[in-house]
C-alpha cells in the first residue's frame, strides 16, 4: 500500500485503497524498546496518507464519472474502514454518492454512528442532501405529469409548415454550393 501510495497517481490510490484490509501494520511486533510507539506513529501516518487518498479519488471519480454504481458502493465502503472518525472522508464519502444522485447512501454516510450529530459541517450537509431530495421528487412528479398529457409526441417533433425548414441543415464551411 506504501509503494502505491508513492505513486501518487489515481490508479495507485484507488488500487491501494482497494487493496486495504485492516489496521495498517497490524501484527507487525518486536520486543525491543520504542517498537510500539514507533508503529503506532508509523500506523496514524500511513491510514492519514490513505485516508487523503480515498478523498481525492473519490473526488475524481465521481465529479468525471470514472467511477461505477458498484465500484463507488466498493471505493466507499473500503475508504470508510481506512478510518471511520475521520471527518474529511466522511464527508467525501456522502458527497461522491450524492453526485451520484444515490442520496439514500450519502445521508447513511453521514449519520451512522451519530456523525452527523457531533459534526456540524455533516449536519449541515444532511439538510441539504434532503433539500436536494425533495427538490429532485418534485421535479420528477413534474415531468411525469408532462409525459401524462394528452398533446401527441409526434406533434411536438413535427415542424410547422410556415417554419424554415432550410436553416436545420448543416453549416456549409468550405464556400462551395453544396447538392
Amino acid at each position: 500500500i506504501t509503494r502505491l501510495l508513492e505513486e501518487e497517481t489515481l490508479d495507485a490510490r484507488r488500487t491501494a485503497i482497494l487493496k486495504f484490509g485492516g489496521p495498517l501494520l497490524h501484527g507487525l511486533s518486536d520486543p525491543g524498546p520504542g517498537f510500539k510507539e514507533w508503529r503506532e506513529k508509523q500506523q496514524d501516518r500511513l491510514t492519514a496518507r490513505l485516508a487523503a487518498a480515498a478523498v481525492i479519488v473519490l473526488e475524481a471519480d465521481t465529479r468525471y464519472g470514472i467511477s461505477s454504481t458498484e465500484g463507488l458502493r466498493t471505493l466507499c465502503d473500503r475508504a470508510v474502514s481506512i478510518d471511520p472518525q475521520n471527518r474529511q472522508l466522511r464527508i467525501a464519502v456522502a458527497k461522491a454518492f450524492a453526485r451520484t444522485g444515490n442520496h439514500d447512501r450519502s445521508e447513511r454516510a453521514l449519520t451512522e454512528d451519530g456523525f452527523s450529530a457531533r459534526d456540524p459541517e455533516a449536519a449541515s450537509l444532511v439538510r441539504r442532501i434532503s433539500a436536494s431530495r425533495a427538490h429532485a421528487s418534485v421535479i420528477t412528479r413534474l415531468v411525469d405529469e408532462t409525459m401524462r398529457t394528452k398533446i401527441p409526441r409526434v406533434a411536438l417533433l413535427k415542424p410547422r409548415s410556415n417554419c424554415d425548414t432550410t436553416s436545420a441543415r448543416p453549416a456549409n464551411h468550405s464556400g462551395a454550393a453544396r447538392s
